[in-house]
């Protein structure tokens, strides 16, 4: 069963996004080959579990499902009752779920998932650095697109989808890579793509992910050691794409105008009772000293804030799930309005107990919950589904290892008792 649901997951992460069939709606959505695949590993664990009487769910399963249940149901009563909305996202979240199951499955199987990130890493980067020089595209949410060398996607879906992948990679490698040398060598790697790609999220966690590992379960002489090695390198890839799309895009990032515009046009901004196209709210400026991705975003939160606050019951289920389109641009102010205080407090209870699992998922999750500033990023498919394998693949583990423990004290105390 294992190499079944391995060879699966290998075609589900290598192969771009292609709809068989486009569903519309304005959300990007369609029927892939990835959802097919899904059903089908959905409907063997389900058997499983049946045959095997698995009832007993994890906490970490709790948390999530009641999500999916809490963001169904505020999706259901705003598309019902204001057209607002879709369920498809909340079946969306579900099909990324059934990928904590394939994780466990790998790891009971006994998979090589090192080899996964590591295959996904070299491919990503060659397909990066073509699209990089021109030499091909890429397939994005709009479908094959011939030039993507101002933003590189690799495989993934978009810019910011593969930083996030990235990072995760890179969490992998330094909880779990031995060697000293290869840590760095593929941090540094995944680095330059993510320079490429121009997210600056992505490029944000990356950092964040290293001072946080650097400081983990390290003598101050491990962490100098590190610092002599990362500094460097760090310089090095600065120098080396101070003029890169990430450089070129953070000009004006941290310019006060930005909080100021932010600001004058709350009030200007009037919640309808159907969500406008952002094309139809415009931006907050276009000058130059405002940051232009905070131009666009700034006026999307504004709405979505007001609308949010418009009503005592959205506060508490939110405005539902897909009410702002394919994008907020703001991870954790979307999924506080879309799915309300509780959908919040549950998505924040799931993280954390994935977060305990393992060095590599408290890594992980570090690097989400940065990428969840700026970006959409628990909608992304690829990015949400290998860290709900990862999680998967680690929870099975600690479970496994917790047996083995407890069994060898009970051999332990039942030796002592017979000598005695």
């Amino acid at each position: 069963m294992a190499s079944i649901v391995l060879f699966f997951v290998y075609v589900m992460f290598f192969i771009p996004k292609m709809d068989l069939i486009s569903l519309g709606g304005g959300f990007n959505a369609g029927l892939r080959i990835d959802d097919l695949i899904i059903c089908l590993l959905f409907f063997f664990f389900f058997l499983y579990a049946a045959q095997n009487k698995k009832t007993k769910v994890s906490k970490t399963e709790f948390y999530f499902i009641l999500f999916l249940f809490v963001t169904f149901l505020g999706s259901f009563f705003s598309s019902t009752q204001y057209g607002r909305g879709t369920v498809l996202f909340p079946i969306r979240f579900f099909e990324y779920f059934v990928f904590f199951y394939m994780g466990f499955f790998l790891y009971k199987g006994g998979a090589n998932i090192r080899k996964l990130l590591l295959l996904l890493l070299i491919a990503n980067s060659v397909v990066a650095i073509l699209q990089h020089f021109g030499v091909v595209g890429g397939f994005n949410v709009r479908g094959y697109q011939p030039n993507m060398s101002e933003r590189v996607i690799g495989l993934t879906s978009g810019p910011w989808e593969l930083g996030v992948i990235l990072n995760f990679i890179t969490c992998y490698f330094l909880a779990e890579e031995r060697s000293e040398f290869k840590k760095y060598v593929i941090f540094g790697i995944a680095t330059l793509i993510i320079m490429m790609t121009g997210s600056r999220m992505s490029m944000l966690a990356q950092i964040a992910v290293l001072i946080w590992y650097m400081k983990l379960s390290a003598s101050l002489v491990t962490i100098i050691k590190r610092c002599l090695v990362v500094i460097p390198l760090l310089f090095a890839v600065y120098f080396f794409f101070s003029d890169s799309t990430v450089a070129t895009r953070s000009d004006s990032l941290m310019n006060s105008d930005n909080i100021d515009q932010l600001l004058d046009s709350y009030s200007s901004v009037r919640i309808t009772e159907s969500v406008p196209s952002w094309g139809d709210l415009g931006v907050l400026s276009r000058g130059d000293e405002v940051d232009a991705s905070w131009s666009m975003r700034g006026i999307k939160w504004i709405y979505a804030v007001k609308l949010y606050l418009s009503h005592p019951m959205y506060w508490m289920i939110g405005v539902g799930a897909g009410s702002f389109g394919n994008a907020l641009d703001g991870g954790w102010l979307r999924i506080t309005t879309e799915t309300g205080i509780i959908g919040l407090i549950l998505f924040i209870l799931f993280l954390l107990r994935i977060k305990r699992l393992s060095p590599t998922m408290s890594l992980c999750v570090i690097a989400f919950c940065i990428n969840m500033l700026m970006i959409d990023i628990y909608m992304s498919y690829k990015v949400m589904s290998m860290m709900l394998l990862l999680a998967g693949y680690y929870q099975k583990k600690k479970k496994t290892e917790r047996a083995l423990i407890r069994q060898e004290s009970l051999n332990n105390h039942h030796s002592t008792f017979v000598k005695s």
